[in-house]
């Protein structure tokens, strides 16, 4: 994925990140895959969806990652979809209670 990055071949990249998450799943895997999907959207906002799932599922991975929460939170805004962003709010801060 590194080396389609660097060469500016975002969605060759996603797909090869992706990849590497079916083999083994790992926060610096997720971190990385968002970074692209941003480098991603930067050239076409239509995959603003696919990068709402993405930061969704890294959320639901990792929930001690807030990072994750945030980026899910704010694309899910950025998409419209208020629900959906509720939703994950609620949930992170039901996780924070539950772990404080």
């Amino acid at each position: 994925g590194r080396n389609y990055t660097e060469r500016g071949l975002y969605q060759l990249a996603i797909n090869e990140y992706k990849k590497a998450l079916t083999l083994k799943d790992s926060e610096d895997v997720r971190t990385t895959l968002l970074d692209v999907y941003q480098l991603r959207f930067e050239e076409d906002e239509d995959i603003l969806e696919d990068y709402v799932n993405a930061a969704v599922e890294a959320a639901d991975h990792y929930p001690n990652n807030q990072n994750f929460y945030i980026k899910a939170i704010t694309l899910s805004v950025d998409n419209g979809s208020y629900y959906q962003a509720n939703k994950i709010q609620s949930f992170w801060f039901q996780h924070l209670v539950h772990n404080c």
